[in-house]
């Protein structure tokens, strides 16, 4: 029986007690730590709560689907990268030395993270089959199109960042992403294949014409 200091039902809206997000939050790094080892599809909740030392009942409580577990994941995913790299975001600056920030940060998580970027792109690899994944993904990518698509309009018009080939900011954008995937895919495959910070600041030199 679920008891009141669980789970408050407010709105329709399941609001979660500090007890309850204590065990939702080691629900999420014994999945976090199992998808390294079988993947997202090789998921079981049985397993799940094993590993965290959880009964079954109170995964059901504090998640009411898989697409949920999923989305949950997915934020977890993202708080550890960014428990790592905000202090990359400390200071201001204009859209060249902003757009060096995003840059670094992705060589930051190629040197310090490569345990974190294999479930990343483990999870990336559902994104054909699995609709919810697709569908957090193409806001995650979206998002990061519109930031830096930003970023090179802003830079354009001060004059501090070229745009790339006469692209449009949204084409430009979406070139430079796909540039810092490749970086994560083929570090990630091999380790050594080249230096990423010289990967970095050849992305940089070229948007910024130095």
């Amino acid at each position: 029986m679920t008891k009141s200091s669980d789970i408050e039902v407010k709105s329709d809206t399941l609001i979660l007690s500090a007890r309850r997000l204590d065990q939702r939050e080691r629900l999420l790094s014994a999945a976090y730590e199992l998808v390294e080892e079988v993947g997202i599809e090789g998921l079981r909740t049985r397993d799940i709560t094993k590993k965290a030392g959880l009964n079954l009942a109170i995964f059901h409580y504090c998640f009411g689907s898989k697409d949920d577990l999923l989305r949950a994941l997915y934020q977890h995913i993202m708080s550890r990268f960014r428990s790592q790299t905000d202090n990359f975001y400390l200071s201001g600056g204009g859209p060249k030395d902003r757009l060096e920030k995003l840059l670094r940060v992705r060589v930051y998580l190629t040197q310090h993270m490569a345990r974190d970027l294999k479930v990343w792109r483990t999870f990336q690899g559902l994104a054909e089959t699995n609709e919810t994944v697709r569908e957090i993904l193409k806001e995650h990518f979206a998002a990061q199109r519109d930031r830096i698509a930003e970023l090179l309009k802003h830079g354009a018009q001060s004059g501090e960042l070229l745009p790339i080939l006469s692209l449009k900011p949204d084409v430009a954008a979406a070139l430079i992403v796909s540039l810092q995937s490749g970086m994560f895919m083929q570090l990630g495959i091999d380790p050594r294949a080249f230096d990423p910070e010289s990967y970095a600041a050849a992305i940089l030199s070229l948007i910024a014409g130095s």
